[in-house]
């Protein structure tokens, strides 16, 4: 069993291990040396959760554990409060997203830029709204710039659509969960913000009419335009058929390169799904 202490009758988090199905010590949830994914057990009025620690040592795990325990403990939470301001009160805004950008190690570089445009927003409205410390961030605050959001806003950050809104509020509350845990602030302020519902709008398939106005108006369209644009009629046709008989969208369909092109067929790996290769694509006839 967990030697692990409890803070009440009715509380106690303890951490255990999740081995890999080729642990020589799989069965043995309680081994500390070796390097499987350290996992809490929290029991709490009645409930039982189990939240990862993000660590394979078990020291790191249990320091974890020991600030969810001071943070459940009244006689250390003020302790814990105070010094939790005061880092706030010494971290800019700023600097807590640039410190997140760099703890991200993204794997693809689209992902990076999703990222770096979330911080940019945060940045943008904290300077707007003369916010310079983590400390002066709070839920009221949050709130009210979660209400100025939208297609027509006034300030270009806030200039988001519906289905737009719903993914920065995610990494609006991802970012307040890593300030959390690094212990500049001892709440996230935009954990109970409620979320937002994605449109349900959907961009419809061309039909096959429609599709040749397409083909026929992009010439007319290139023609009036200055700079390169206006040579580029066989390329945007080349991009739409591209897209038209291979189904894949349209950022994978600008990066794809000639090797795709086997004989008769495409084959590629979706940006967005880097594991699963879009199956061999036959040209039209």
């Amino acid at each position: 069993m967990s030697d692990q202490p409890s803070l009440t009758a009715e509380t106690a988090i303890s951490v255990y291990t999740r081995h890999s199905p080729e642990c020589a010590k799989k069965d043995d949830r309680y081994w500390k040396r070796c390097k499987c994914r350290k996992w809490l057990y929290i029991y709490e009025g009645g409930k039982a959760v189990r939240v990862t620690a993000k660590t394979r040592s078990w020291e790191k795990a249990e320091k974890v554990a020991q600030v969810e325990r001071d943070r459940r403990d009244p006689a250390k939470r003020q302790e814990v409060q105070r010094i939790a301001l005061r880092n706030g009160k010494n971290v800019t805004v700023a600097d807590a997203c640039d410190r997140w950008l760099a703890s991200r190690k993204q794997g693809h570089k689209g992902t990076a830029i999703i990222y770096e445009r979330a911080a940019r927003r945060i940045k943008s409205w904290a300077a707007d709204q003369g916010i310079e410390n983590l400390a002066d961030v709070d839920a009221d605050r949050l709130d009210k710039w979660k209400g100025l959001w939208g297609e027509d806003a006034g300030q270009k950050y806030n200039q988001i659509g519906v289905t737009g809104q719903s993914q920065f509020l995610g990494f609006l509350k991802r970012f307040f969960r890593y300030v959390v845990r690094l212990g500049w602030l001892t709440q996230n302020p935009a954990q109970e913000l409620p979320p937002i519902a994605k449109s349900r709008k959907r961009t419809q398939v061309l039909s096959p009419g429609q599709f040749q106005e397409l083909l026929a108006a992009v010439s007319r369209y290139t023609a009036a335009k200055p700079g390169m644009i206006h040579g580029f009629a066989a390329e945007f046709r080349a991009l739409f058929l591209l897209q038209r008989w291979s189904g894949m969208r349209i950022i994978d369909c600008l990066t794809l390169p000639r090797t795709a092109l086997v004989g008769s067929t495409i084959r590629t790996t979706p940006i967005k799904t880097r594991n699963s290769p879009v199956p061999p694509q036959n040209r039209p006839a």
